[in-house]
């Protein structure tokens, strides 16, 4: 009878021994009902991801974007170092067509003005003067 009280008691202890394990098991492991709390750091890094993933969605788009401009920027470049060329050729004309010495050749010659004094002498037939004859070379046809 020593035997089986002991053997009782042996089970007894393992069976208490048991369900303390298993108390404190349940304890980790029983779902209990957690407040969700709603923290500011949460919602900046979902903001953060979602911004993230905005522009990352609109990349491609700006990039394709910045390429055009870039594009469009070296030819405006381009016309303008060419227009500013032509604005300094027509400025070095612009000097040169104000001189007096210009503005007499140029009346001397398109409108046949002369000074008091000078004698204007007109040649009517200067392409034929400006033609080269032919001659007749002897032994040659």
């Amino acid at each position: 009878m020593k035997e089986k009280c002991k053997i009782r008691q042996e089970n007894i202890t393992l069976i208490q021994n048991c369900l303390k394990k298993s108390a404190f098991l349940e304890g980790m492991f029983v779902n209990k009902r957690k407040v969700l709390r709603i923290r500011p750091f949460r919602i900046a890094a979902i903001g953060l991801g979602m911004l993230t993933l905005f522009l990352l969605a609109q990349f491609p788009q700006k990039m394709v974007s910045i390429e055009n401009q870039q594009k469009q920027l070296s030819l405006a470049s381009e016309k303008y170092f060419a227009e500013q060329s032509r604005h300094n050729q027509l400025n070095d004309e612009l000097e040169t067509i104000s001189t007096p010495d210009f503005i007499e050749r140029t009346a001397r010659r398109d409108q046949n003005y002369c000074w008091y004094g000078e004698v204007v002498y007109k040649v009517s037939n200067l392409s034929e003067l400006m033609t080269p004859e032919e001659f007749a070379v002897y032994g040659q046809e």
